[in-house]
């Protein structure tokens, strides 16, 4: 840490910000005019208490005013101790050897005037080397670096045990008796007081913790003339002392014995030499730089190594390099704390290589997804996953989209939108991607970056990931599977003395000795060798940092005292930070930041702040007292509320605030609202890890919903029974109540359903005013549940009741929904009239309300129900708009539906290539989706579109394997009339075409849903003709006539006249001709034209 030139004055004298309490005494009082006056005479802080009036006067204050006011606040101080605080100290402790037998050889007055004599001498050497001092008895006791630390205060108290035992052949002369001392060293943090405890609490100061206790204990081991230092001492200045071989001593209150070493004196430093450093490295990266230039493939760079070792200068020279050779850069890093939504990977690079601040505005956010859109970079679903990264909240469409996706589909859409992206900027040009500190990366975050890598094998991207070495290093393979090819690893380990010189001379500008001590006392460590050049410290005094801290202290301490409070406030924040913020947490108003930004210990990075390293902001955070700690953290919380839930939590939990896990329940429903479901989860353990009673139950119902949604449905079964076991009121129990049933439905626990609905009925019976919302989702579900056991009787009157207790709550959400519910409920019996209209005014109510998320799971039925309202052209245009909604907002379940739908319309309009084109679509979907169920409905389509075009072959084999799927995945209840009709038309040995008829009609006597009625009858109708069976065409249409007769349709009325005209012209009923002639017009008008052409192809009549 050297001073910067504008640091020191033309005579030598420090700038303004090296006297912290001159400095803000004089602005405070509004009088920095005659802060140069303090300077030119060398009036350092702690020579402020001796200032006199007449002092004041000679160095050219001349107002008697402005003198009385800095004397005043000058004695305000005196009288003010400053606040406890926690320091990286050196403690050191001297005892007189043999003072028990001195005190009873001497006189008292002897011994007094002795003690005063050691005193006086070795106080003055203490604090002439920067110790703090205090007596206790015989003992003299100095710490250093208490109130201002110079970052070498082992080194300053080594000098000064060295002057001490030299003092004492002096001494002994003086006093005619042979005297020596011992001295014990210790380096650690203690809590430092001005003033002492209890009724001392004016008095000296009082200092506290392990290192005190271990000074003492170690001064008590030493022998007469031995200074005994502890192994954290020696450690810090390895290589840079003489000692004896280690020796260990039991001390009270450790465990085990304590090693300690014996000092005997510094070492001198070593003459310069010159050298090239890291060269093997930048080798590496130029040659992978060059390929990438070319490329693609591109490559990988994984550097690991401990912290402040170089991985960021390294970084730094690398990213030099690829601007020099024409590259894109941008770099982003992983934070263990302080990350909130803003400051993800994903959406830093998304935000980077779009050309837009982390904080874009939703307008500049659509315009670039616009933008992408027209040059084909993203497809709809992606410019969705773009703008969710990018920050933009779901609503209308975009919330349908995400509402209808799990977490898989959510985790795949997020990792493909990097990918996207990334590819789309590398064709411009080639593409740097850094990525810091990938230590603290989750999972999520390591997800991203497999992606990342992911894309070096097909674009020109070179990706460089940094890792701190610890405990548990990221396995390559999890992030660079298949991709051996294209990945290189750096391992940095210490830089030799060679390459400290050459960073000295980067850093310094000259190779002294100043240079080259600092370089052998960093020990191989580049933060270390750039703190110790940056703090200025003379060479010549050995100034060597025991620890970091203590040098990051040193420098901390000559900042003002509102830009330590900064600092402080911001390290609380992390290690990325918003200069507003930390001012705001501080208590205080910015005026100037030349000070701070010159200080080595902060950068701007972005839009914002950096701590140069991880380990100074450890450092500064590391020494906030407790109280002080959790004052910050909740000043922290308040700031980031309005604007980051996140952190908001994250910081009232540090505040050890009650009101911590009630704001994480707040952040996962937030991060909710952007699909996020395993961060949702995290937020809501850490939210019951703090939870008390009258928060637990909220957190356990949202894990249960949260839990199901993710697939793991035992741990959401007994999410929602602890939640029952702990609900106070009826209240929370019906909405525990509600969950199980709900993950009990997904779970196909179906009798352990109905049955927690029987319990909750019962007991809600007498208070369902009170809860009628969670009523009316209650009997949704038991709707719903009803559906798979065939029970489309309980079914209906679920949904009623639902639709009644949406109702009365007036709920638009809760009816349309129940509205949904008795739709599907009178579709499933066959009453297509209600059905149609029952979709209708929910889809209405979906249009009211916009309630895009039940509109996106409805509208294809509206249009489903319309073909048998024998309304072609418009159930035709529902199916397409539905298609086009699902796969504009990624709703693959709904698009599916409406590809089937929007096919079997087409087939029915025999528009054969319109047909397959919507089926093959809907396959796609189903294969990408995963959903196995609707692949017999998808294909039985193509099976009539076969038969449509005449190829009765190819329609038979693929109706064959049709049924075999039906049957194979128990679908035949859903859909095995209607596929076994198709099947029989496609037989030409007629015993077939029996038998499946017969397993048809057995089916529909057994009960099942209400749209194989309608299709079976229909193709069996069709089937008999092909087989010159008049009769049973005759049968089939009576069949469907009974079955409608509550209830006709136009569809239905259309194929009940077909099938008996058929049989009376099949018997030769002269009439029949004309009805057969009226009934193909008939279908021509509406549409239909492949029953048209069924007409002609039977009975050759044209028209």
């Amino acid at each position: 840490m050297k001073f910067n030139k504008d640091d020191v004055g033309p005579r030598g004298n420090l700038r303004r910000d090296m006297m912290p309490l001159v400095e803000r005494l004089l602005r405070e009082l509004q009088l920095s005019l005659y802060l140069p006056h303090f300077e030119r005479n060398h009036l350092t802080d702690d020579l402020l208490a001796t200032l006199t009036d007449a002092d004041l006067k000679e160095i050219g204050i001349s107002s008697l005013g402005h003198r009385k006011q800095i004397l005043a606040a000058i004695a305000s101080v005196a009288r003010t101790p400053a606040e406890a605080q926690l320091r990286a100290v050196v403690v050191l402790f001297a005892d007189l050897t043999g003072y028990t037998r001195l005190t009873r050889e001497l006189p008292s007055e002897d011994m007094h005037v002795l003690l005063s004599e050691f005193f006086s001498q070795f106080d003055a050497i203490l604090r002439q080397t920067g110790g703090t001092v205090s007596h206790i008895g015989d003992c003299v006791m100095a710490v250093f670096g208490t109130e201002r630390s110079h970052g070498n205060e082992a080194e300053r108290a080594l000098t000064a045990s060295i002057a001490m035992h030299a003092a004492m052949p002096g001494l002994s002369a003086r006093t005619g008796r042979e005297l020596s001392i011992h001295i014990g060293i210790a380096v650690g943090q203690v809590l430092f007081a001005q003033g002492g405890l209890g009724e001392l609490g004016g008095i000296g100061f009082t200092v506290s913790g392990d290192s005190v206790n271990l000074a003492s204990r170690i001064a008590d081991n030493a022998e007469a003339g031995e200074t005994l230092i502890s192994e954290r001492v020696y450690r810090g200045l390895e290589g840079r002392i003489i000692c004896d071989q280690e020796r260990r001593i039991e001390v009270q209150g450790f465990d085990g014995p304590v090693p300690v070493h014996r000092f005997r004196a510094l070492r001198a430093a070593s003459a310069p030499s010159r050298f090239v450093g890291r060269k093997t490295e930048i080798a590496l990266a130029d040659n992978l730089l060059r390929a990438c230039a070319t490329g693609p493939p591109g490559g990988v760079l994984h550097i690991r190594g401990e912290a402040g070792i170089g991985k960021t200068a390294l970084v730094e020279q690398i990213l030099s390099m690829a601007q020099d050779a024409g590259f894109a850069s941008h770099r982003t890093l992983v934070l263990d704390f302080g990350l909130g939504e803003k400051a993800s990977v994903d959406r830093d690079i998304l935000a980077a290589l779009s050309g837009l601040p982390r904080d874009a505005s939703a307008d500049a956010v659509r315009a670039r997804t616009e933008e992408y859109l027209r040059q084909g970079a993203l497809d709809p679903a992606g410019a969705r996953f773009f703008e969710l990264a990018l920050g933009l909240v779901p609503a209308g469409t975009a919330q349908a989209f995400f509402a209808g996706l799990d977490s898989a589909a959510l985790a795949e859409g997020r990792r493909a939108v990097v990918a996207r992206v990334v590819q789309a900027s590398a064709r411009a040009r080639p593409l740097l991607l850094v990525v810091e500190d990938i230590h603290w990366a989750d999972a999520e975050t390591r997800a991203i970056l497999s992606v990342l890598a992911g894309t070096v094998p097909q674009a020109r991207v070179c990706l460089i990931l940094t890792e701190r070495r610890t405990e548990r290093l990221i396995d390559p393979q999890e992030l660079f599977a298949g991709l051996d090819a294209q990945v290189r690893q750096i391992d940095l380990n210490a830089i030799s003395i060679e390459e400290g010189l050459e960073l000295g001379l980067a850093l310094h500008g000259a190779q002294g000795e100043f240079v080259v001590a600092c370089v052998r006392r960093a020990e191989g460590n580049p933060l270390f060798l750039e703190q110790l050049l940056r703090s200025g410290s003379d060479p010549q005094e050995a100034n060597v940092p025991e620890t970091i801290q203590g040098l990051i202290q040193s420098r901390v301490d000559m900042l003002s005292e509102d830009n330590r409070r900064i600092l402080i406030a911001a390290s609380v924040i992390g290690q990325r930070f918003d200069m507003a913020a930390a001012a705001a947490i501080a208590g205080i108003r910015i005026d100037n930041l030349a000070v701070l930004e010159g200080s080595a210990l902060i950068r701007r990075h972005e839009d914002g702040y950096l701590f140069h390293h991880a380990l100074i902001r450890d450092a500064v955070y590391s020494q906030i007292l407790r109280d002080q700690l959790r004052r910050l953290h909740r000043a922290a919380a308040d700031w980031f509320a309005p604007h980051d839930r996140l952190l908001h939590a994250e910081h009232l939990e540090k505040a050890a605030d009650p009101d911590a896990a009630a704001a994480y329940l707040t952040a996962a429903n937030e991060v909710l609202d952007r699909h996020r479901r395993d961060s949702a989860i995290a937020l809501v353990d850490r939210g019951l890890a703090l939870a008390g009673d009258d928060i637990r139950v909220p957190l356990l119902l949202l894990r249960g919903d949260v839990l199901r949604d993710l697939g793991r449905g035992p741990e959401s079964i007994a999410a929602f029974e602890s939640a029952l076991a702990e609900a106070k009121g009826p209240a929370a129990a019906l909405k525990a109540r509600i969950g199980l049933v709900s993950t009990m439905r997904v779970l196909d626990r179906i009798d352990d359903a109905f049955a927690m609905i029987a319990e909750t009925e019962t007991l809600m019976r007498d208070a369902e005013a009170e809860f009628l919302p969670d009523l009316a989702r209650l009997h949704y579900l038991k709707g719903g549940l009803c559906f798979p056991r065939g029970d489309f009787g309980g079914c209906l009157a679920a949904h009623r009741q639902a639709f009644d207790y949406a109702v009365r709550a007036d709920h638009p959400e809760l009816r349309a929904r129940a509205l949904s519910g008795l739709g599907d409920a009178y579709y499933a019996q066959g009453r297509m009239h209600l059905a149609h209209g029952v979709f209708e005014e929910c889809l209405a109510l979906c249009d009211a309300h916009a309630l895009s998320s039940v509109e996106c799971a409805n509208r294809f039925m509206l249009g489903t129900t319309k073909i048998y309202m024998l309304e072609t052209r418009a159930a035709l245009d529902e199916a397409l708009r539905s298609a086009t909604l699902a796969q504009r907002i990624g709703q693959l379940r709904p698009e599916i539906v409406a590809r089937l739908t929007a096919g079997w319309i087409y087939q029915s309009m025999a528009e054969h290539d319109a047909a397959r084109q919507q089926i093959e679509r809907g396959l796609e979907a189903a294969q990408e989706l995963g959903a196995p169920r609707f692949l017999p409905f998808l294909r039985e389509t193509l099976v009539r579109v076969c038969l449509s075009e005449g190829d009765v072959p190819t329609a038979h084999a693929l109706a064959c394997d049709v049924l075999e799927q039906a049957r194979s995945m128990g679908a035949m209840n859903f859909i095995g009339p209607w596929v076994l009709a198709s099947h029989a038309m496609t037989c030409c040995d007629p015993d077939q075409r029996s038998t499946s008829l017969a397993e048809g009609e057995a089916l529909l006597a057994g009960g099942c849903v209400g749209h194989n009625h309608y299709r079976f009858r229909a193709y069996a109708i069709r089937a008999c003709a092909q087989a010159g069976d008049w009769d049973g065409a005759g049968r089939q249409a009576a069949a469907l006539a009974a079955y409608t007769k509550d209830e006709p349709t136009p569809w239905s009325d259309l194929h009940i006249g077909f099938g008996h005209a058929l049989a009376a012209w099949g018997k030769g009923d002269g009439a029949a001709r004309q009805a057969l002639h009226d009934i193909a017009d008939r279908a021509s008008a509406a549409a239909q034209l492949t029953t048209r052409r069924a007409i002609l192809e039977v009975t050759g009549i044209t028209t």
